[in-house]
């Protein structure tokens, strides 16, 4: 009886723990999860009103990131020279919002616009499991590109993906 007991309630922990954190990754082709988030000015940001007007690139980071301070100077480079066919978003998975996010950008000269996702519901739905994630996604929703952690080559590719969308 306590065999059963024991065997009901771990399988009840893993389904419960299996059920809000393991995410199928996303594959080029897949449809990108659509997301509602505030931005530092608290005005609400629509990806897939987004993604009607422009291909949308995002990028998953937090403040502590020390990965992070390497690749977003880099996608200010990015987002200078692509910026007009490409929305950019850096999301923020800093439980304290803008109060953390902003100055953390600021203080590395990115002018990037920053959405908030304090509770991580768009990092989970996206699979993120390492930062930073960057996530390219087409006019039609589907997923272009992906990349997890910070590797130079990374940002010579999200380059040349970016150079065929415009």
């Amino acid at each position: 009886m306590k065999m059963k007991i024991f065997t009901l309630m771990a399988a009840a922990t893993l389904l419960a723990l299996g059920s809000g954190f393991v995410h199928a990754e996303l594959k080029q082709g897949d449809a990108a999860p659509s997301f509602t988030l505030r931005d530092t000015g608290n005005r609400l940001v629509l990806s897939k009103s987004v993604i009607q007007g422009k291909p949308l690139l995002v990028s998953f980071y937090f403040a502590g990131c020390e990965p992070c301070k390497k690749e977003l100077p880099e996608l200010q480079k990015l987002f200078d020279k692509h910026g007009s066919a490409v929305a950019f978003y850096l999301v923020s998975t800093d439980k304290e919002g803008a109060d953390v996010a902003l100055p953390f950008v600021k203080n590395l000269g990115v002018k990037i616009p920053v959405l908030c996702d304090k509770y991580s519901d768009a990092a989970k739905a996206f699979g993120v499991n390492k930062y930073p994630s960057i996530f390219i996604i087409g006019t039609n929703g589907a997923l272009l590109f992906s990349a997890n952690g910070y590797h130079e080559e990374t940002i010579a590719q999200i380059d040349q993906v970016l150079g065929t969308l415009h």
